[in-house]
């Protein structure tokens, strides 16, 4: 799914998340984070996400007020 990602940090504590970023898959689970320092257009998804492993995550963001 098309998102815009502002600046956040994602940390997932079961399953996985991707993200593409200029065509780059980025998959990232338990054992990672996603750190995006600023607003950046990307597509992302659960592929992977199911009832029995659903995706659970924390989502940290902020804005330059």
């Amino acid at each position: 799914m098309p998102a815009v990602y502002e600046p956040t940090v994602v940390a997932i504590l079961g399953g996985t998340k991707e993200a593409v970023l200029d065509g780059n898959h980025h998959i990232y689970g338990s054992d990672q984070y996603l750190l995006c320092p600023m607003t950046l257009p990307v597509e992302a998804g659960t592929p992977q996400a199911s009832e029995e492993n659903p995706l659970i995550g924390v989502v940290l963001t902020w804005s330059h007020a």
